[in-house]
């Protein structure tokens, strides 16, 4: 067994901090982008089609987004070869399923799909803030005395639509003009 004095081990925490270990994947890497500030590394052995599962809550906790959204639009899966990036792979997200997005959102009542419903408010397409697509809903609510009694957006699906049966699904995200990072 290794026994180690404290001047001992102090040296090696100082040599340990003081030299640069490599990483996979850094700000400096030729694909890197400040729209897309957040990695997950993954490991992969072997060759041909893996399948792995990432707990997306748990790593937006570490990154210090606690309660983020995932926009499964925003997944790209980067293999490194010898510690350099190469061009994104093909990959299939399979346990999610996107009811509706905002880049073309039915706003009011419609009698099929889903659709936005304000109570004294207005609802618009707005194209410059998005998680996925290239649009969100921006709602702007007005709290009136002697309003509607509860203000605010409803997501609507038609009556006899197939989105009605949500058996299928454990958890419902929704995204309403959101801003992950000053970048989104």
């Amino acid at each position: 067994m290794l026994k180690w004095n404290r001047g001992a081990f102090g040296v090696w925490c100082l040599v340990w901090v003081l030299v640069p270990v490599p990483a996979a994947a850094d700000s400096g890497d030729e694909w890197w982008d400040e729209a897309w500030p957040y990695r997950v590394p993954v490991t992969v052995s072997g060759s041909g089609v893996a399948e792995v599962s990432i707990d997306f809550t748990a790593a937006f906790g570490t990154l210090g987004l606690n309660g983020g959204l995932l926009d499964l639009r925003s997944i790209r899966v980067v293999p490194y070869v010898g510690g350099s990036p190469r061009s994104p792979v093909p990959h299939d997200e399979s346990l999610s399923t996107v009811l509706t997005d905002a880049d073309s959102p039915q706003i009011g009542w419609h009698a099929s799909g889903a659709y936005w419903s304000m109570n004294d408010g207005a609802a618009v397409a707005d194209g410059t803030r998005f998680s996925e697509g290239t649009g969100s809903l921006k709602a702007t609510v007005n709290n009136l005395v002697g309003g509607y009694g509860y203000p605010g957006v409803e997501f609507r699906i038609a009556s006899g639509d197939p989105l009605t049966n949500w058996s299928a699904y454990e958890v419902l995200i929704y995204d309403v003009w959101p801003e992950v990072n000053a970048s989104a």
